[in-house]
Formats: C-alpha cells, sequence, structure tokens
C-alpha cells in the first residue's frame, strides 16, 4: 500500500497542504493525535497552528482520523533529489494531493535467506554474509568450518570469509584478524612460517597484538623520513631511502638470513634520517621497457607498488619533437619539406629559407629574397 508522502492541516476543500515531516499509511493511521504530537514537541492548540505558527502537523482523513504523513524536500526532478548516499533510491515523486517531493528509500539488500545479515555496503553493494544462526552443532577445528548442508565439518577456503590468513582481503571484517596490504594477517607469538613475514607488533583498537606482516608491504612506497615506513604494514628496521632523480622510497630490511624480492638488492644505503642501514633496493642499473612499438632504457628504482623500470615506455611515434619509439629518430614517417631535421607539422620555416612561415610569401619554395613582382603577397617563386 502506498505511503502518503505529504503531512497537512485539517482537510480544506479537498486540499492537502505540506507542513513538517513524519510518517504514516492509508488504513494505518499511526499514532494518535496526542501522542504524534508529542513525539514531533508540537502542542496542538486547536486553531489550526503550531506554536512555531505555522500550520498544524495532522491530517484529517475521510473518516476525520487524524494522523502524520511524512513530506519530503520539494523537487522538479531527481537529480534534486540526489543525497549523496548510494544506499539509497533518490526520486522526485508527484503526490495526488499536488506538488512533488524527494524520496530517498533505502535499497533493498534481503535476499530472503535467514542465515545472513543483509547489509548495503558504502559502495552501494549488497552484502550477504553468515550470521551463525544457521550453523549446524558441529565444533570443527582449526581452519575448519561447519557445512551448513551437511552439519560436517570440511576445509576452510578463502571463501569462507574471516577463516584463513594469506586470503585475499578488502578490510579487516573479510579477515579473522586484520587485513594488510590486501591480504588476511594471522596472528603470531615470536615467529611466522611464512619467511617473506615477520612477527610485529600491531595495536587494534588500542590492544597492542602480534600479526604475520608481510616484509615487503612498504616497499617501495614514496617517503620523507624512516618513521614513514614504520607503519602498522611494516617493520622498526625498513628505511626511507634515497634513490636519485626518481625520488625517497621505502626499503626492506635485509641479511643473509632475509633475502630481499626479486627486482630489488641488500645494500647497505644511507637513510633519509642521515644513518646507514641493510635494505632490500632496486640497484638501479639499467632495464628496458619493450612492447610492440619498440626498446627504451630506464633505469631498475622504485615507483610507488614496487621496483620498476622507471624510465620512458615505447608509444606509436607522434608528430611532437619526440623519439616516440625510443629508435633515435623523431618525428620519422611525417612530410619534411626541405628535408632538415624537423617535420613539417612542427617546422616553423618549411622550405628552410630564412623567413618564417606566417611572414613568407612563398612558404613552401626556397625564396629568402621574397620577390613579388605584382605585389600581389604572394612570391614570384610560386608555382
Amino acid at each position: 500500500m502506498r505511503s502518503l508522502r505529504v503531512v497537512a492541516t485539517l482537510v480544506v476543500t479537498g486540499a492537502w497542504v505540506c507542513a513538517v515531516s513524519a510518517c504514516a499509511s492509508p488504513g494505518n493511521p499511526g499514532p494518535d493525535a496526542a501522542d504524534a504530537l508529542a513525539e514531533t514537541g508540537i502542542q496542538d492548540d486547536g486553531q489550526g497552528t503550531d506554536d512555531a505558527g505555522g500550520k498544524d502537523a495532522f491530517v484529517e482523513d475521510a473518516d476525520h482520523e487524524e494522523y502524520l504523513c511524512p513530506c519530503g524536500t520539494p523537487c522538479e526532478t531527481d537529480s534534486e533529489c540526489d543525497d549523496r548516499d548510494p544506499c539509497t533510491a533518490d526520486t522526485c515523486l508527484a503526490e495526488y494531493w499536488g506538488g512533488s517531493y524527494c524520496n530517498h528509500d533505502e535499497i533493498y539488500c534481503d535476499d530472503g535467506d535467514p542465515c545472513t545479515d543483509d547489509t548495503c555496503e558504502p559502495g552501494g553493494e549488497c552484502s550477504h554474509r553468515d550470521n551463525g544462526w544457521c550453523d549446524p552443532w558441529c565444533e570443527c577445528e582449526e581452519n575448519e568450518v561447519c557445512d551448513t548442508t551437511t552439519g560436517e565439518c570440511r576445509e576452510a577456503t578463502c571463501e569462507d570469509p574471516g577463516v584463513l590468513p594469506h586470503c585475499p582481503c578488502s578490510r579487516d571484517d573479510d579477515c579473522a584478524g586484520l587485513c594488510i596490504a590486501g591480504t588476511c594477517a594471522d596472528t603470531c607469538v615470536d615467529s611466522c612460517p611464512d619467511p617473506t613475514e615477520r612477527c610485529s607488533l600491531v595495536v587494534v583498537g588500542g590492544e597492542p597484538a602480534y600479526y604475520c606482516i608481510p616484509r615487503f608491504a612498504n616497499l617501495c612506497l614514496p617517503c620523507q623520513a624512516d618513521s614513514d615506513c614504520r607503519t602498522a604494514q611494516g617493520t622498526d628496521d625498513d628505511r626511507c631511502v634515497a634513490l636519485g632523480d626518481e625520488g625517497s622510497f621505502c626499503g626492506a630490511f635485509c641479511s643473509d638470513a632475509l633475502p630481499c624480492p626479486d627486482g630489488t638488492a641488500c645494500q647497505d644505503v644511507l637513510t633519509a634520517d642521515g644513518g646507514t642501514s641493510a635494505q632490500c633496493v632496486p640497484p638501479r642499473t639499467a632495464c628496458e621497457n619493450t612492447n610492440a612499438f619498440g626498446t627504451c632504457a630506464g633505469v631498475l628504482s622504485c615507483q610507488e607498488g614496487g621496483p620498476a623500470c622507471v624510465g620512458p615506455v615505447p608509444a606509436m611515434e607522434e608528430c611532437n619533437l619526440v623519439d616516440d619509439n625510443c629508435n633515435g629518430q623523431t618525428d620519422e614517417g611525417f612530410a619534411n619539406t626541405d628535408g632538415d631535421a624537423l617535420a613539417d607539422c612542427v617546422d616553423p620555416d618549411l622550405d628552410n629559407d630564412g623567413i618564417l612561415n606566417p611572414l613568407d610569401n612563398c612558404p613552401l619554395v626556397y625564396n629568402p629574397a621574397q620577390e613579388d613582382s605584382d605585389g600581389d603577397g604572394v612570391g614570384d617563386a610560386c608555382p
């Protein structure tokens, strides 16, 4: 049944007049006048006005029942009703008693499954998470889950949220512990079974806890000081390292027992805070970027996201004074009237006669004297 969207005073010649916001529907008048007024803080003076000098917050239907009706913002188009909440459907509704008002209906996420909690996520997508109400009575070992269809334990997979470490994640709720660098982190005591992780102290909700943190989670992140590399996703041994013209980036502590990942080498480096430390850093050696357009030389260094060959990437040649495909030629394949080093599209003197194109009375023919015997503005040398 459709909800009424406008609140009004007593019916007057069948017209409804919007006054304040509330909620009711035909056949379900809602609270009686006294209770409804008490909820809104409006004192009914019985004279058709409220204590602020406006209209009473009640309507009277055909059966002379008083009740509150909601009233949205007046509008003409749906776009005027956008409340920037991805979890509401915002529309401009025309009401039969006159006027159009904004309506904000919550996105309906209920999948009809009593075993899931259905919510609209901040991005506007529905999520359906197991609420535990339908779990059968079975006790499972670590890294196992209870199969709701058979009532027996089975080995957990990454499809079972909040159970296994090292599964992909986008937020902490996806994990039994923390979501760090897109992966669920496992708890630890002194060490981690994976040599690429380190048991690190992390403060979670004000409480300290130890988690296996990827050793290279901060590697190659931009930084200005060593402290920038000591977040919950790193270790106290990571340092901020200057890498020439590319800038300063986080390294990762290394030793004979803690080797570096591919694309980096363990080097004693000067850190941003003036000390020295053994860090995994790109060696800044020569490298190449190659694709279908050619090969360009670069330097193996850091870019945000990890070690990379920093330098130009080959592209289709354009007429732009740049060697786009890194073949040692500039703007090859484009017309060049005077045969000099500049293609016509970027040459200010197409015939190379020393007269710039806008001033040349015959720009495509070499005529440095600019003879024009009849004075018509077109040089005698022009065909």
